[in-house]
């Protein structure tokens, strides 16, 4: 078969002319591929590097956390909670002077993911492994024990970033949470 006749078998489309099928299937095939949201999908090995990405990032932000360095943690939060906590109240909240137990991070593991908005946030369920030492309970040593955690991370100019809720109490002393500001 030639490559015209296979056009006109293939393209012609209620009197259209072989070309205005080719040029129909183009433009339809362009519009598919054009960026427009929820058009288009990410393809697997970006999505893959995508969480590596914030694989490695949480890694890092847990390694900070351990050190209590507050400068390097503080770093890995959006522009939009630095703009509600300042530096001095971000190392005042997260890393106490005066600390009434002794606790250490020793680990920890991701449950899972759940990345939405085509994969630009991800909600993160951990499980944070601490051992505490403390000489308020009857037990000689350091006592493990673990914690899960929830947290949403945003991607901002291909970079993670953590997006930690916002607690808000109503005029009743109700509390909810949002991500809104």
């Amino acid at each position: 078969m030639s490559f015209k006749s296979f056009l006109r078998n293939d393209f012609s489309i209620r009197g259209m002319s072989s070309w205005s099928g080719v040029l129909l299937l183009l433009m339809t095939n362009w519009l598919l591929l054009m960026n427009l949201p929820g058009c288009t999908r990410m393809s697997l090995t970006e999505q893959q590097r995508l969480e590596k990405l914030l694989e490695r990032r949480i890694e890092q932000l847990m390694f900070a956390q351990s050190r209590r360095d507050a400068e390097e943690a503080y770093s890995f939060y959006s522009e939009r909670y630095k703009k509600r906590i300042s530096p001095f109240e971000f190392a005042n909240k997260k890393f106490p002077k005066k600390q009434m137990l002794e606790v250490e991070r020793t680990g920890y593991s991701i449950d899972s993911i759940e990345y939405s908005h085509n994969f630009t946030e991800a909600l993160v369920f951990l499980t944070i492994k601490m051992k505490m030492v403390t000489s308020l309970l009857p037990v000689s040593g350091p006592v493990p024990f673990e914690v899960k955690d929830k947290c949403r991370w945003v991607l901002i100019d291909d970079q993670w970033y953590r997006e930690p809720e916002r607690v808000l109490e109503n005029i009743s002393g109700h509390r909810f949470y949002t991500y809104k500001h």
